[in-house]
């Protein structure tokens, strides 16, 4: 009796300790906070990828009033955006789309529309400065597994100089 007892105290213990690494490696504890606000950020992040290595990892978050927005990470664009983390706010497009909208240079730019519904199927089209056509994506569950929303994230802080950059300390 007094074995269970203790392989059950044992066992619980474990639960708890594997539960909290887990919480930790989701971001479940962690307190996160744009512009002063605190944000929500998805459990997983989404990932685009196009022709020629173009990839986008996006971290979507809602706010604390519940509106919707995203962290996009650009990779592999030539042009002023490429290694860059953009804040973006969603807004409805046309035919189901979802557009993903920041600010440019003074004006709105709309980046990424993404699952708009046409003849071909779902579409994700890439607009950034500097380049001069769209460059179409496809979702990629691959290029998602291998990123988090808190790693985008983090790597918007250090461009923003909220944290110090890799191999530097603050």
């Amino acid at each position: 009796m007094k074995f269970r007892k203790s392989a059950l105290r044992l066992g619980m213990l474990v639960f708890m300790m594997v539960g909290a690494s887990y919480a930790g490696e989701t971001g479940a504890s962690a307190e996160y906070r744009l512009s002063g606000k605190k944000i929500e950020l998805a459990r997983y992040a989404k990932a685009y990828v196009g022709q020629g290595n173009v990839t986008v990892e996006v971290a979507p978050y809602k706010t604390e009033d519940r509106k919707s927005g995203a962290i996009l990470l650009f990779k592999g664009i030539e042009g002023p955006w490429d290694g860059k983390a953009i804040n973006h706010r969603l807004e409805p497009g046309t035919y189901n789309a979802t557009n993903y909208v920041t600010d440019y240079e003074g004006r709105e730019w709309t980046t990424l529309i993404a699952g708009r519904d046409g003849y071909e199927g779902k579409s994700n089209l890439l607009y950034v400065p500097e380049v001069k056509d769209e460059i179409k994506l496809a979702p990629s569950d691959g290029a998602a597994q291998l990123t988090s929303p808190a790693a985008i994230f983090q790597e918007y802080q250090r461009q923003q100089g909220l944290l110090p950059k890799e191999g530097e300390k603050k």
